[in-house]
Order: structure tokens, then sequence, then C-alpha cells
């Protein structure tokens, strides 16, 4: 939907078995004041109705596609591929763009030349709306993820040099992209501006023990997976002794 301009941004929804929310992330993209972007979305093979509402909605896709995939990340991975743009947002179909003025926004952001530009990004939940604070790239980066993924605006060209999602991570494959993009010295913008809604309805905002153990997990390893040095190892160990206990006493507090 470039109405006749190079592709310079695309914007990738990844979907399955959706129908509940979807229908808003494609009325947000429709509302899109700035056209000047590629629209793909790539359903995991939904069953529920879903690809009713892609169908309705093909004047504003640019490319679709349903098949079974290996998960999130391998999901990610085919909208990588399937795009053209030399930017690329993920725009998940629990997700929708704050406004209409959203991808504007990011073309304007992107003349930077950064590897990534991130945006904040309202967190949405019964209660209300908080933005998490994004970090810029630093040493706390390889501890905790720096910034929400639904606010990141990404290089292609990173991709190529770093690799694409890797898909032995069903939760924390963003925080290893953004880990490993950092180690690469990668260049990245922080603009205090919200550019999306991310409803905590998926695997990742889980609040159960069970769910949150099984961030923890991935976490770890991802950071034995990108460990540099001895030193960082020995930081992990303690941080891996200490930081489950800390977080499983906050999860015993009553709220």
């Amino acid at each position: 939907m470039n109405n006749g301009a190079s592709e310079k941004l695309s914007i990738v929804t990844i979907c399955y078995n959706s129908k509940k929310f979807i229908e808003s992330t494609f009325e947000s993209v429709r509302s899109q004041t700035d056209k000047n972007f590629e629209y793909v979305v790539i359903d995991g093979g939904s069953t529920d109705g879903t690809l009713g509402i892609i169908k309705n909605n093909e004047d504003i896709i640019d490319h679709w596609y349903s098949e079974p995939d290996d998960g999130i990340a391998d999901a990610m991975n085919k909208g990588i591929e399937k795009s053209t743009g030399d930017y690329i947002i993920f725009l998940h179909s629990d997700d929708y763009f704050v406004d209409h003025e959203s991808t504007g926004k990011v073309l304007k952001a992107v003349v930077s030349d950064k590897d990534i530009v991130v945006f904040d990004v309202y967190v949405e939940t019964e209660s209300g709306r908080s933005i998490p604070r994004a970090r810029q790239f630093n040493f706390y980066t390889k501890i905790k993820q720096p910034f929400c993924h639904q606010g990141v605006v990404c290089k292609r060209r990173l991709f190529d040099e770093i690799g694409v999602f890797d898909t032995n991570f069903d939760i924390t494959m963003d925080y290893d992209f953004f880990l490993r993009a950092y180690y690469l010295n990668a260049s990245c913008q922080i603009i205090s501006t919200p550019l999306s809604v991310f409803r905590n309805t998926g695997i990742s905002s889980r609040e159960d023990w069970e769910g949150l153990s099984e961030r923890l997990g991935e976490e770890k390893e991802v950071h034995l997976k990108n460990c540099k040095s001895h030193r960082m190892r020995l930081l992990y160990r303690i941080w891996w002794f200490l930081y489950p206990l800390y977080r499983r006493f906050r999860y015993a507090i009553p709220r």
C-alpha cells in the first residue's frame, strides 16, 4: 500500500487464531495518514475465523500467507523474508498503532539511518495503560531487555548482518536479537513518543509463576548463548542465583 512510491517501511503482522483483536490491528493500519509502507500478514494456519477477517481487509494488505509455523520466532522470520522494506516493524495481532500519525513518525525518524529506532509503547491492561522505560544500549542490556519490540523499527540490513530471530526461543527471541545487535555495536535511537499499544494478552505477558519461570529460564539461556567473557559468566552465575529468589519473593507478596 505504497501509493506508487518506493517501499521504505514494511509493517509485519503475525497472527494465529486472532479473531478477537486483529480487526483493531487492521483498522489502525487502515487509518494511517502516511501510507508509504508495505503491509505483510503472516498467519499460522488459523481455524477460528481469522482468515475471513484477513480476506475482508485485503485492500490494505500487500501480501498475506497462511500456513503452519514453528512458533512466534519462525513466523516473524517469515515476515522478514516476505517483506521488502528497508525498515521493518512488527505490529502483532494483539497490538495497534496509537494514532493515525504513527507511520509518519516512523518515516521521519528513519532518515537518521540508525540500525534501530525505538519508540515508546503503551502496555494496556484491564486497569489502564503504562509506558515502560526504554533504555539506550549500555551495559545493562547484558542483563535485561532494553525496550519493547512493539516500538522497535529495525533496519533490514541488521538482520542480514546478525541473523534473524532464534527459533529455539518461544518468548525471548527479541531479547536475544537485541543482545546480538548490542554486541555488534548497532546504532540505536530512542524517541520518547508513543507509537503503538501492546495488549498484555500474549505468551510473554503471563503473570502466573509457571509462565514467569519459563520466561526467566529463556532469559538465562539468552545470557549463556551470548556470553562473551569469563567475567560475564561469573556475573550471570551470581545474577541467576539471586534474581529468581527476588522474583519469587515479589510474586509471593499479595498485591
